[in-house]
This record gives C-alpha cells, structure tokens and sequence, in this order.
C-alpha cells in the first residue's frame, strides 16, 4: 500500500533493511502537502515535511501500527503506551481486517488467531498491560466470527 510507511534503520531485516512499518491518517498526508499515493517516507521524512513531530493522533488504527510494537521504538515513542494499548483494546473488540465473507477461511482465523495472541501477549507484556483481559475479549469475537464464517462456507 502507498501510505505504508517504513522506517529504515540498518541493513538486516526485509529486503536488506529492518523496518518499523506504520500508517498515518489521510489528514496527515495532506497536511504535508503529498498525495495519497507518494509513497513511503521514514518517520523523521514526514515529520520533516510536516514540520513537527507526528503524535498519536496522527496513526491510523490499523494493525501495521500497533502490532509487534515492542519491536518498534520510534513508532512507540511517537505513538504513546497508552494508545498502544488501546488499539490492541479496539482490535480485540472489532477484529478489524478480519470478517466473514473476506476470503478468510475457518483455518486461516484460526491460523490468524494464533498469530495474534502470540503477538497481543507479548506486546502488552512489553507495555505492562495484563494480556489475558484483551485476549479474552478477541476470543470471544473470534469465535463469533468464526461460527459466522462457517456458516457461509
């Protein structure tokens, strides 16, 4: 995607770099006089063009952003601990990106389910948040929409 933005640090971790992945509103992307579509700028490349440092108000409440976020210190130092989790809370409860009639498959939830615990567990660990509220919220919705999912299939 074009608004994806990626933050280049060294050069280990997806084709030669290691990356914090993130997304911005529209808003902030007008605001700094780029088009939707410009393509992907590091945090300190927005901010440059923004003229001010991005704040939690700024990302998108998508996955990308909050998600491995123990693995992303300028994400997380711009984004807050407290917003962090809240978007993991909002996740838990919406299950955003996933649905029944997407495409996904009852073993793909599950496969996503697990992948996500994993990761909720760890991140609020990381942020000093109890993990077992929000995973037992995403649970229930989980199995929620799987139960819709098979009956579509």
């Amino acid at each position: 995607m074009s608004w994806q933005l990626l933050l280049r640090k060294d050069s280990k971790g997806w084709f030669g770099y290691e990356y914090e992945p993130y997304m911005v509103k529209k808003k902030v992307w007008k605001e700094a006089n780029l088009d939707y579509n410009a393509g992907a700028l590091s945090i300190e490349q927005l901010e440059e063009r923004l003229g001010r440092e991005l704040n939690s108000e700024d990302f998108a409440n998508l996955p990308l952003t909050f998600k491995n976020i123990r693995n992303k210190p300028t994400v997380l130092d711009r984004l807050g601990k407290e917003r962090a989790y809240e978007m993991y809370v909002e996740f838990a409860e919406n299950l955003f990106g996933y649905g029944a009639g997407t495409g996904d498959s009852v073993e793909d939830l599950e496969n996503w389910r697990t992948i996500d615990i994993k990761n909720m567990e760890k991140d609020l660990d990381f942020l000093g948040y109890d993990s077992q509220p929000i995973v037992e919220k995403y649970n229930n919705h989980m199995n929620a929409l799987i139960r819709r999912t098979e009956r579509l299939q």
